[in-house]
């Protein structure tokens, strides 16, 4: 290699090193920046997104307590089968619920803006427009638990009441469908696309 061509080599070295240099200086300078702007965020919404969790678990704990005593005292109370359908869908979609608040808060918290707090990964962190979602999930259980009862309808007669009758294979049912009823949806919504061919 000639002096010449070294020379240039060397060269481009060392703006290479310096241009390393300087998106270093640049990234730190950035995350300098975000962490600044994430504090604002953090000091001006947190307490709405504290209040926010606190409402949202409240609703969900007590869905589950209330449709879980229900079910329990069923002997006392003998509802009628869809009922009980209903209520263990609304139980297993609550809970299911309030597994993913719980998650996401361990998480972080997601500021209205999109940035997100403590650090963008994981992606799933407790916002103000998702607990409006978790509030209402317990809904999704109610249309999972008319979807198993007329199931079973089709696949055979209730026999409700009777010596046959086993009360807890509704509930399972219900229950599993009721923590799946987000993907169940999906899946239905899926096959209705297909059934239709849009």
């Amino acid at each position: 290699m000639s002096n010449e061509n070294l020379n240039e080599f060397k060269e481009l070295q060392s703006q290479v090193l310096r241009l390393k240099k300087e998106v270093k200086n640049i990234s730190a300078r950035l995350k300098e920046i975000q962490t600044k702007k994430a504090q604002e965020y953090l000091v001006q919404e947190e307490p709405e997104l504290r209040n926010r969790f606190r409402v949202v678990l409240f609703i969900l704990i007590v869905c589950i307590i209330l449709t879980a005593l229900i079910i329990i005292m069923n002997y006392k109370l003998l509802l009628e089968i869809i009922w009980i359908c209903i209520l263990s869908g609304i139980l297993g979609s609550s809970v299911s619920a309030l597994i993913s608040v719980l998650q996401r808060k361990a998480n972080g918290w997601e500021f209205k803006n999109g940035m997100k707090y403590p650090d963008e990964f994981p992606k799933d962190k407790f916002s103000v427009r998702m607990s409006t979602f978790f509030a209402i999930r317990p809904i999704l259980g109610i249309l999972s638990g008319f979807i198993i009862y007329y199931g079973f309808q089709i696949i055979g007669v209730f026999k409700y009441r009777t010596e046959e009758f086993d009360e807890s294979n509704v509930i399972f049912w219900s229950l599993l469908a009721g923590l799946f009823a987000k993907s169940m949806i999906e899946k239905l919504k899926d096959v209705f696309k297909n059934l239709i061919g849009t």
